[in-house]
C-alpha cells in the first residue's frame, strides 16, 4: 500500500472519529439542556463544536487532495507494476488506452463455397452443355492500427474451382491480394480522410461502380481516395488504375478509370440523394464502326444521379439516371440508362415485401453508322440487378421487373423474382452481364423480345457467422433468343454456404 494512500485512509479514519465525538457534545448538549445547564457550561460546549467543525472542514479539504493525488498517480501514462513473482525487477510499463489497445489488431476472415449448376446456357438442348461445379473463396484480412488515426489494411484471398487445379497436391496461382490499403482519417483537416492503395469500391446500388461479391474472385481497385464527411453528406473523389498493359502496341494500354460522389442522407424518413460524376480511359487502341477510320482510345464520361427514399406505412422508391457521353475508339459516343423501383413492405408476421421495377439502358441504333449508343454499365455487381442468370446487362435493354418476399419463419426468407426482358434497339447486340456477346442481328429482323425469367431464392442465416444462400432460376427465351440463340429452357441453380471469422 502507498504512503499517500495509507494517508488518506488515516485522514479519513480522523473524520469519522470527530464526526461521533460531535454526535456525543450534541447528545451531551440535549441532555444538559434538559437538566437546566448553567450558562458557563453551555459556552464551554459551544466553543468545544466550533473547534471541531473547522478541524473537521481542514481535515476533509486534506483528504480530497490527498484522493486527487492519488488518482492522477493511478492514471498516469508511466506506470510502476509490482515485482513478478519470479523475483524480476519492476519495470515501467507505457499504460494504453483502453480502446486503442484492445483496438490496435484486427484479425478476420471468411470462407465461402457455393456448388453451381447449369444446363442449357445455349439454349439448345440438342447439344449437351451440363456445367456443374463447385467455387470456393477464402479470405483473411488483418488490420492494424498504425495510431491513433491512421490503420493498416490486409486482404490475401484464395479462389478456386473444385477439380480445375493438375491435382490436389500440385501448386497453382490461385492466391491473390484482394485489398491492401492504408487510411489516414483527419487528413489535414478532421472531416477529411485519404485511402491509398488497394480497395473495393461500392457506390449506390452498384450499377455502376461495386465491389461485385457474387463472383468468385471479386473486384478491387488500385486506387487513392479522399472523402470529405459531413453530419447528413459527404464528397468522395478517386483516382483508380484498372490495367496497366505495359506490353501493349495499340495505344498506351492503360485503362485509368476516376470520379467524383456527392452523397446526401437522412434518417427520418430515410432519404439518399446522390449525385456523381465518372471517367473511364481506356488507352487500348480500338477500331471504330466505319472501314478506314482507323483505331482510337475510349474515353467516356458518365454523369448521373440517383434518389431514394423510404416512408412510413413501408413505402419506399429507388430511382437513378446516367448519361453518357465522349468517345469509343474514333466513334462519338451518346448513351442513356435509367433505373425506376417502388413497392412496400407490410408489417406483419410474415413481413412480406411487394416491388416492382423498371430498368433501360440505350443499345446501339445502327451497328454500320460510325456512332456509339450502347451504354456502358463500367464496373458493376450485376448479379442481383437484372436476374440471377447473368443473362443481361445494363446496355440495350429493357427489364421489368416484379419481386415478392417473405418470411416463414423468424430465420428464413423466401424471394421470388419475375423479369421480363426486351432489347432496346433490334439492331444492337444481347449482351450478358460480363459484356460478352449471347446474341446479334445486325438487320434487325428477329424483334426486340429477349425472353422472361423467374428467379426463386432462400436465405437461411443458420447462425450469425452461418449463412445459407440456395436458390433455382430458369430462362424461357423470346423472338430474338429463338432466332439468334436457341430454342430451349436454360436452367441455374446453386446453394452457397459463407461462414464468417
Amino acid at each position: 500500500m502507498s504512503d499517500d494512500l495509507k494517508r488518506v485512509i488515516a485522514r479519513t479514519s480522523r473524520i469519522v472519529f470527530l464526526l461521533l465525538l460531535t454526535g456525543l457534545f450534541f447528545a451531551h448538549s440535549n441532555q444538559a439542556s434538559a437538566q437546566e445547564m448553567s450558562g458557563q457550561e453551555k459556552d464551554e460546549i459551544l466553543k468545544r463544536l466550533s473547534q471541531l467543525e473547522k478541524e473537521i472542514e481542514s481535515l476533509k479539504k486534506e483528504n480530497a487532495d490527498l484522493k486527487a493525488m492519488v488518482t492522477a498517480k493511478e492514471n498516469s501514462p508511466d506506470v510502476k507494476q509490482p515485482p513478478q513473482a519470479s523475483g524480476g525487477e519492476t519495470t515501467v510499463v507505457k499504460k494504453e488506452p483502453a480502446e486503442a489497445k484492445n483496438g490496435r489488431l484486427e484479425i478476420g476472415g471468411q470462407i465461402r463455397f457455393r456448388p453451381e449448376v447449369r444446363n442449357n446456357a445455349d439454349l439448345n438442348s440438342s447439344i449437351s452443355d451440363l456445367d456443374d461445379f463447385t467455387g470456393q473463396r477464402i479470405r483473411l484480412h488483418i488490420k492494424a492500427a498504425l495510431s491513433d488515426n491512421v490503420y493498416g489494411f490486409i486482404q490475401f484471398q484464395d479462389s478456386r474451382f473444385w477439380g480445375t487445379e493438375a491435382s490436389t497436391a500440385s501448386n497453382e496461382g490461385n492466391t491473390d491480394l484482394h485489398q491492401a490499403y492504408i487510411e489516414v482519417n483527419g487528413f489535414l483537416a478532421d472531416p477529411l480522410s485519404l485511402k491509398l492503395g488497394r480497395q473495393e469500391m461500392i457506390y449506390g446500388n452498384e450499377r455502376l461502380v461495386g465491389a461485385f461479391g457474387w463472383d468468385t474472385v471479386g473486384r478491387s481497385f488500385d486506387a487513392l481516395k479522399l472523402v470529405y464527411g459531413e453530419k447528413g453528406w459527404s464528397a468522395d473523389l478517386f483516382a483508380a488504375k484498372v490495367n496497366d498493359r505495359r506490353t501493349a502496341r495499340r495505344g498506351d494500354g492503360d485503362q485509368d478509370f476516376y470520379g467524383a460522389y456527392l452523397k446526401f442522407l437522412k434518417d427520418k424518413p430515410a432519404y439518399e440523394l446522390e449525385t456523381y460524376s465518372l471517367y473511364i480511359r481506356d488507352g487500348f487502341d480500338t477500331p471504330g464502326e466505319l472501314f478506314g477510320r482507323g483505331l482510337d482510345s475510349t474515353s467516356i464520361f458518365t454523369f448521373g444521379a440517383r434518389h431514394a427514399a423510404s416512408f412510413p406505412g413501408g413505402f419506399y422508391y429507388d430511382g437513378e439516371l446516367a448519361l453518357q457521353s465522349g468517345s469509343k475508339g474514333p466513334d462519338d459516343h451518346r448513351a442513356l440508362a435509367l433505373a425506376l423501383k417502388a413497392g412496400r413492405a407490410f408489417d406483419s408476421d410474415m413481413s412480406p415485401r411487394l416491388g416492382f421495377e423498371y430498368d433501360f439502358a440505350t443499345g446501339d441504333k445502327d451497328p454500320l453508322d460510325g456512332k456509339s449508343g450502347e451504354f456502358v454499365n463500367l464496373f458493376p455487381t450485376n448479379h442481383i440487378q437484372y436476374g440471377y442468370m447473368d443473362y443481361l446487362g445494363w446496355r440495350n435493354m429493357y427489364d421489368l421487373r416484379a419481386t415478392f418476399s417473405f418470411k416463414p419463419t423468424s430465420n428464413l426468407v423466401f424471394d421470388t423474382d419475375y423479369h421480363r426482358f426486351y432489347l432496346h434497339r433490334a439492331k444492337g447486340r444481347w449482351t450478358n452481364a460480363g459484356g460478352a456477346v449471347f446474341g446479334f442481328d445486325p438487320s434487325g429482323r428477329s424483334g426486340t423480345y429477349l425472353g422472361q425469367e423467374v428467379d426463386f431464392t432462400l436465405r437461411f442465416p443458420y447462425k450469425e457467422k452461418i449463412k445459407f444462400l440456395g436458390g433455382y432460376s430458369f430462362f424461357l427465351p423470346g423472338s430474338f433468343a429463338r432466332a439468334t440463340r436457341g430454342r430451349d429452357v436454360s436452367h441455374f441453380s446453386y446453394l452457397q454456404t459463407l461462414i464468417d471469422f
